[in-house]
């Protein structure tokens, strides 16, 4: 994701912002009724979607970069499950692994190589 642009009173909106802007926003990787879905490196920034029964979400080694981000959203009525590739560490409030119930969203960031926060509406 490019960097937060900001704007001035006057200033010519360029081709180059506008291109940043809509880099900003963020794209949907709908899983529907998958089951099991492993991160790939061009969900940096996404949100993936689930609407099926329960689904497990893997975070694989050294695919994703250090700052990255994935939001994950539970839209249907079973939990969002979230594991770990081997060499990978996760952590969270406690040992909260799974997303509340339906409508919840979950982020997991990067903060440092292999070493993932899980952080939202989440529980054990």
């Amino acid at each position: 994701m490019t960097a937060r642009q900001s704007f001035t009173q006057g200033q010519v909106f360029t081709s180059a912002q506008a291109n940043a802007l809509a880099e900003a926003t963020v794209a949907v990787n709908a899983q529907g009724t998958a089951t099991s879905y492993t991160l790939l490196a061009t969900d940096a920034g996404k949100l993936i979607t689930f609407t099926g029964g329960s689904a497990t979400i893997t975070i694989p080694s050294s695919v994703l970069a250090v700052g990255d981000q994935v939001n994950v959203a539970q839209l249907g009525t079973a939990q969002v499950t979230f594991g770990t590739a081997s060499g990978v560490t996760l952590v969270s409030d406690g040992t909260a692994r799974k997303t509340k119930g339906q409508y919840a969203v979950a982020t997991c960031v990067q903060y440092t190589t292999n070493e993932w926060l899980l952080l939202g509406n989440i529980k054990a």
